[in-house]
């Protein structure tokens, strides 16, 4: 690893967003047709493969979550 150079996450990588998660407490915006997806589920190749949960429009309009458009 004596090659490897020392850099910052915002030099080698952009379109990193900050959200929040709907509350699990209201079960109307986990009913949704939109995927939401958290990073942890982001394999080695960084790409989301797969979606187990989904949420309405109301929810990304009314709480910290945020949208990112397909590619």
């Amino acid at each position: 690893m004596s090659d490897w150079q020392k850099s910052t996450v915002g030099k080698v990588a952009t379109g990193f967003l900050s959200g929040g998660t709907p509350p699990t407490s209201r079960a109307d915006y986990w009913k949704g047709e939109i995927p939401w997806i958290t990073s942890k589920w982001l394999g080695d190749e960084l790409e989301v493969t797969i979606c187990e949960k989904f949420v309405p429009k109301d929810a990304v309009e009314n709480t910290a979550t945020k949208f990112v458009p397909k590619d």
